[in-house]
């Protein structure tokens, strides 16, 4: 397994990027789905989920600010040589991962 060498911060923005892509995809597929059902009463349920999804997102920026910034002290003290940004380039990759697994469909 190759791990990326990309800055933990830049991957934690690729990662809210395919959240926000993401949700509004959902959305716009919703709204389609509901055009053609123009008799239909629009489901609160789904619009709540997408609120709550939402929320819950802008509840994890900072947790997962707060855990770059622990594992780059746990690096500092882990990591020496060669071994250096070892820690942070596994963060990066996690979030990488975590960022297609939001994308993939």
């Amino acid at each position: 397994m190759i791990i990326p060498n990309v800055y933990p911060e830049n991957a934690k923005r690729l990662l809210f990027d395919c959240f926000d892509t993401a949700i509004k995809r959902i959305e716009k597929e919703t709204d389609k789905i509901y055009a053609e059902f123009e008799g239909k009463e629009r489901s609160e349920g789904f619009d709540e989920a997408i609120r709550e999804t939402k929320s819950a997102m802008q509840e994890l920026k900072p947790i997962v600010d707060e855990w770059i910034v622990l594992l780059d002290k746990l690096d500092d003290a882990l990591t020496r040589d060669g071994n250096r940004h070892s820690v942070e380039r596994a963060a990066s990759y996690m979030l990488i991962k975590w960022a297609s697994i939001v994308t993939d469909n």
